[in-house]
């Protein structure tokens, strides 16, 4: 009974150590790379496409595209960072060892630690067993009850929640069951699937299916990812490959009735007619019913006739409507076998991952030598040079060690050492095959490079760093013509949605589709007039022509918080008080998402990924708002206000840190966008106009009738001249007055709107030419100022001190630096 209590408080005080340490441990941050190093840092945050974290108040970077996962430790973080730990350990308990035993000329103090741990573990060993020997010797059979409470079993098995969140697993259940009924294996049959390493399909993971069929193991391959890793949007989607190329799309309310989601089905069909003949792809049952039936005179079917055929074949045989279900839901198939994302398209313009390995092995002499390195990459870069040269010697060093400890010969040529170093270097690891090594040592061999190039973090991110900014360079001089054609492209579909009376309100990459002659993909980017741009998901769209009864449909609410305005989440009727006009809001909410996507297209990175962040406290302003009364107006005031506010210090930052980028960009304006343009911009001259003569009106300093006469006329440089003078007088003068200071806020805020009444006439001019190229710079300047003027209100603004009079100054300035 002692033993046991004994026992006990040992095995107590052994998990209150542990939740002590787990504790602290869970106030840590991790970040896990994909070569399976795990890093314990004291703070995190991204940049752009770099995770930045501080190790000891010192700042590393890495590309997001090494790291797995980063953040808080969860139990598979955890796990992971155990197993490093324990490799760690391993390899250099193991040299150690191997020290000790080989080693005669070792330390007194360094043999009696070895001796004195083995005894130890030897003595925990003893223990061990002692202890499980008495567990299981006191062990005694539990009485049996009187009588067992029976436990009654339903007589059917409870349904799968509807609202249950579909996963990539769901989607490979669904077409393992479809491959069953393709190869008419029995219900009951034995089936199984596999990711494979060899993923061959971008951010698609391949997966074996596996079904026992006849005796013999039937396989077929296919792949499936998530479409789009920007939340927010209204439904969820699934890029799929089987025998075709499919987006499977989950919608965000189960649906149970096939006729309702048939309907669904042809409530798209209206957008997709009065966008025609623009490329738009919708759900169709016939799409995946196709490949379990096959109607016999499909071939001399049109499309839609085929639709209509399929739909009558499933209300006649209802058993197989279930294939169109995934858990309990009936979900949208699409077809997109003849079509590119244009998400995908963008992404491979600035993913400079590969391209930074192959920079890496194909200039291996440059990695070794620093004159060549300073050649390349720039003296600026010299030192960087120097340091990865010193990071080999170390390298090379620890690995023909490990050779010799290893038992396998340390005459292994420096090509081949020098091989496995850049292959570590690019971010990959060596294979079994490359090193011509065992299995294990393979693992040891990448474990123990990974450990040196840790050791020298800073190096070795200084120099990735390094040529990732160089393949960079030199990609987007190569890839500015597809830049370029994309923004066009985007400017056209734009002015077609435009003409055609229909706002989107979910434009973004991911539903995008990029429509040209597969047999010259890639090559037709380059040229803008061999591809178009068309529609994958019509789901928020909204046709705002108005109808006879006058009004405006209700188009869904919501969007993708990245391309998405608090526009977004008010009904038409609050739209309509807040704004004089409810179908320009619309067709902005498009206009918003399109300058987003051209900014992503030059940069690759997104405009307003910090106010973006606002969409959550925008969600609860609204229902604060609504609880406490406001009125609805009110509400979207002072949501914009946050807003706008956020966006135009964001859009300012973000020009200014890409201003070179996006003025290397030139474009031809479609001819399709001019009208719309030139339309715009009338409108804010005449507008800017009145505001000068207004402003010019309501002073009080300038009063007589040729003051103001030469105010107006006077040029942006004359009246910065006349600022100047008035502020070399007031510095004169004894008796300051709050006038004065009032006098320059106003020369300096004339100044600002003739600068921008001046830019947008000579865009102006520039679009009156037959052929129109401008920079995307310019084009993203002008394109934010008429979003903030025509969806943040004038009296909207807050106004608590003078020197805020006249804000709108602020954004007018964001679009003086757009040079022409």
């Amino acid at each position: 009974m002692k033993m046991r209590h004994a026992i006990l408080l040992l095995l107590l005080v052994m998990v209150a150590i542990g939740a002590v340490y787990l504790d602290d441990y869970q106030d840590r941050n991790l970040v896990v790379l994909k070569n399976g190093t795990v890093l314990t840092v004291d703070e995190i945050w991204k940049s752009g496409r770099f995770l930045l974290y501080k190790i000891n108040d010192e700042v590393f970077t890495v590309n997001r595209n090494e790291v797995e996962s980063y953040g808080k430790p969860e139990s598979k973080m955890m796990l992971k960072h155990a197993k490093f730990k324990a490799s760690l350990l391993l390899i250099s308990a193991n040299d150690e060892f191997k020290d000790f035993a080989n080693n005669t000329t070792v330390s007194f103090v360094r043999r009696s630690f070895w001796v004195i741990g083995i005894l130890a573990a030897t003595v925990f060993c003893i223990i061990l067993l002692l202890v499980l020997h008495l567990i299981f010797k006191n062990r005694r059979p539990l009485p049996n009850p009187a009588q067992p409470a029976k436990i009654q079993k339903p007589a059917t098995p409870p349904p799968n929640d509807a609202d249950d969140e579909i996963t990539p697993s769901d989607i490979i259940d669904y077409f393992l069951n479809l491959f069953r009924l393709q190869i008419g294996a029995d219900p009951d049959a034995p089936m199984k699937t596999k990711a494979l390493m060899d993923s061959a399909s971008g951010s698609n993971t391949v997966y074996e299916l596996r079904i026992k069929h006849r005796g013999e193991w039937m396989r077929r391959r296919m792949s499936v990812g998530p479409l789009g890793d920007e939340a927010g949007s209204k439904s969820k989607c699934f890029y799929v490959i089987y025998d075709v190329h499919l987006v499977v799309k989950i919608p965000v309310k189960p649906i149970s009735e096939f006729e309702f989601y048939n309907k669904c089905i042809k409530k798209e069909g209206q957008i997709v007619d009065k966008l025609a003949p623009k490329e738009c792809i919708v759900p169709r049952v016939s799409t995946i019913v196709s490949m379990i039936h096959k109607l016999p005179e499909s071939a001399h079917l049109s499309v839609d006739q085929l639709e209509e055929k399929y739909v009558d074949w499933l209300r006649s045989k209802t058993q197989y409507q279930k294939y169109l279900k995934i858990k309990n839901t009936f979900v949208f198939f699409m077809d997109f076998s003849k079509y590119y994302f244009l998400s995908h398209i963008v992404d491979n313009l600035h993913d400079v991952k590969d391209a930074m390995a192959q920079e890496i092995t194909e200039n291996a002499e440059t990695i070794f030598d620093n004159q060549k390195f300073r050649g390349r990459y720039g003296k600026a870069k010299e030192a960087i040079g120097i340091e990865i040269c010193h990071v080999y010697d170390q390298c090379q060093a620890a690995i023909r060690q490990f050779l010799t400890d290893s038992g396998v010969s340390p005459d292994v040529s420096m090509f081949r050492i020098q091989t496995w170093f850049l292959t570590h270097l690019a971010g990959k690891a060596i294979g079994i095959k490359e090193a011509g090594l065992s299995e294990n040592l393979v693992k040891e061999l990448n474990l123990l490079i990974e450990l040196t190039l840790s050791k020298q973090l800073e190096a070795v991110t200084a120099c990735r760093n390094t040529i990732t900014e160089y393949v960079h360079r030199i990609r987007f001089g190569q890839n500015k013509p597809q830049m370029a054609g994309i923004i066009t492209n985007l400017l056209d579909l734009l002015a077609w949605l435009r003409s055609r009376r229909i706002a989107m309100r979910d434009l973004k990459p991911d539903n995008l589709l990029v429509a040209g002659d597969p047999a010259k993909y890639p090559l037709f980017l380059m040229n803008p007039d061999e591809y178009e741009l068309g529609i994958i998901d019509v789901e928020t769209a909204v046709d705002f022509e108005i109808s006879k009864d006058g009004k405006i449909k209700q188009p869904l609410l919501g969007g993708t918080p990245f391309y998405a305005t608090p526009s977004h989440f008010f009904g038409n009727a609050v739209l309509s008080e807040a704004f004089p006009n409810l179908r320009k809001i619309l067709h902005l909410q498009d206009w918003y998402a399109t300058l987003v996507m051209i900014f992503k297209a030059v940069t690759g990175e997104l405009m307003f990924e910090h106010t973006a962040r606002l969409f959550a406290e925008i969600r609860n302003k609204i229902k604060s708002g609504q609880t406490q009364g406001m009125l609805q107006s009110e509400i979207v005031a002072d949501v914009s206000r946050a807003f706008w506010r956020s966006a135009l210090m964001e859009f300012q930052a973000r020009m200014n840190q890409k201003e070179q980028l996006l003025k290397a960009i030139f474009l031809t304006i479609p001819d399709s966008s001019k009208k719309m343009f030139k339309n715009v911009l009338s409108k804010d001259i005449v507008a800017t106009t009145e505001k000068i003569k207004r402003c010019i009106s309501n002073q009080t300093v300038f009063e007589s009738p040729q003051s103001r006469q030469r105010l107006l006329d006077s040029s942006p440089a004359r009246i910065n001249q006349l600022r100047i003078e008035f502020e070399n007088k007031v510095k004169s003068m004894r008796n300051k007055s709050n006038n004065n200071a009032s006098t320059i806020v106003l020369l300096k805020y004339l100044r600002t709107l003739k600068l921008h009444a001046e830019q947008q006439k000579q865009l102006l001019i520039r679009l009156e030419q037959q052929v129109s190229r401008i920079s995307a710079y310019t084009l993203l300047g002008f394109m934010f100022n008429n979003l903030y003027k025509s969806m943040f209100r004038e009296e909207w603004w807050v106004k608590p001190a003078a020197r805020e009079k006249f804000s709108d100054a602020d954004v007018d300035e964001a679009t003086l630096q757009a040079t022409l």
